[in-house]
């Protein structure tokens, strides 16, 4: 099996974007500011990412603007992957689960300002979250892999697809060697996704690195390598096809 080494010639473009079965992963754009702003603020969906939402007053628009315009600003650097989910609303009723959403969650293709960052629709969306890689090292051929996704279509096969899409990108596309996981003890689906479903073990704990709400939480690290993905991963992106 071809190892990934680390490839010169190898650069993140500004502008990434990718059409799954059931969702589009986007680059961020202004017009998702509102909705991520409302996503980070959710306690439902940042249940086992506390420490991020800000709440009880959650984020403020402006400092959901700047958070993509760093995000961004790194991908532009080489050392992230931006993107949001996207999810038509054709998709949400075929899934069933568009009755979960109101009306004004959804945004509207403007196809002469999309056209910036490559949003290939043609019908009412919603932003269902975000997902992509950090700490991108191509000169070592390693990343971290992450997601936030609203909690109204957690174990419905949406987390999996996009992070399917981004493991693919990360070890086909960049032709990273190493993509790791980091959460916490309490976070089930993400622990099980990557134990049962990914087959991957539990790789360190991080004790006691992360101070939230008066107290340390230990930090749980998982990593995928390309072998596993050639292996046996990639072959669960096939009923996404």
């Amino acid at each position: 099996m071809k190892l990934n080494v680390p490839n010169p010639n190898i650069s993140i473009p500004d502008n990434i974007y990718f059409k799954g079965k059931n969702i589009h992963l986007s680059q961020y754009d202004e017009s998702h500011d509102v909705a991520m702003k409302k996503l980070l603020s959710c306690p439902n969906s940042m249940k086992n990412l506390e420490f991020m939402s800000k709440l009880p007053e959650g984020w403020t628009l402006e400092e959901s603007r700047k958070r993509r315009e760093y995000r961004n600003k790194k991908q532009h650097e080489g050392a992230m992957a931006n993107l949001t989910i996207l999810i038509p609303k054709s998709n949400l009723l075929k899934l069933g689960v568009a009755d979960l959403f109101d009306e004004s969650e959804f945004l509207f293709p403007n196809p002469e300002k999309d056209s910036s960052t490559k949003i290939d629709l043609n019908e009412p969306y919603i932003v269902a979250g975000c997902c992509g890689l950090q700490e991108i090292v191509l000169d070592q051929a390693i990343g971290e892999c992450g997601i936030i996704l609203d909690y109204r279509l957690w174990r419905g096969g949406i987390g999996s697809e996009a992070l399917l899409r981004v493991l693919e990108y990360g070890f086909e596309g960049l032709q990273l060697h190493r993509i790791s996981f980091k959460t916490t003890e309490k976070n089930d689906g993400m622990r099980g996704w990557l134990e049962r479903y990914c087959g991957i073990e539990l790789e360190s704990i991080e004790k006691e690195c992360i101070f939230f709400d008066g107290v340390f939480i230990d930090s749980y690290t998982y990593a995928i390598f390309e072998r596993d993905w050639h292996s046996h991963i990639s072959k669960l992106l096939e009923k996404y096809q």
